[in-house]
């Protein structure tokens, strides 16, 4: 998108130890039109070689310009194959 002179700042961090892992990042977003943070942690959890249960929870803070700031979060687990 032109003109949006879009500044963003990412850091994060992760463990592994054996079949566990877990993560936590954030990032915070500026722009012309919106300011934005996002906080997230998850973790993972190896069930066998091939499958791996994993969680996310995402805090998100949007901040329009002009406009009333509005919070969310996210939530989600999965169960995948990796092969």
């Amino acid at each position: 998108v032109r003109g949006l002179d879009e500044d963003e700042w990412n850091v994060g961090a992760a463990w592994r130890a054996g079949r566990w892992s877990a993560a936590a990042s954030a990032s915070l977003t500026s722009s012309t039109q919106s300011d934005n943070r996002l906080i997230g942690i998850g973790g993972a959890f190896d069930l066998t070689e091939n499958w791996v249960l994993r969680a996310d929870v995402v805090s998100i803070r949007e901040e329009p310009v002009g406009r009333r700031a509005r919070d969310s979060i996210v939530a989600l687990a999965e169960i995948s194959f990796r092969f």
